[in-house]
């Protein structure tokens, strides 16, 4: 059994989409920056990209992940 790793950043954003289904990358950086941090978009794209490799996550249309 191959077991996945994901980074501390990549479980976040898995929780967030886990807790609430889609979302928009708008959605998601607001969720990510509530506790003051600055996510820029950029990196939540980098995240987003790794999680559609791993299968984890679908683009579902424009800018919508699931």
């Amino acid at each position: 059994m191959n077991l996945l790793s994901l980074s501390p950043a990549e479980a976040e954003i898995m929780e967030l989409l886990w807790e609430g289904g889609e979302k928009t990358n708008r959605e998601l950086l607001f969720y990510l920056n509530t506790d003051g941090r600055d996510w820029k978009r950029q990196t939540l794209n980098t995240l987003l990209t790794r999680l559609i490799a791993k299968n984890l996550v679908k683009k579902k249309r424009s800018q919508i992940y699931g």
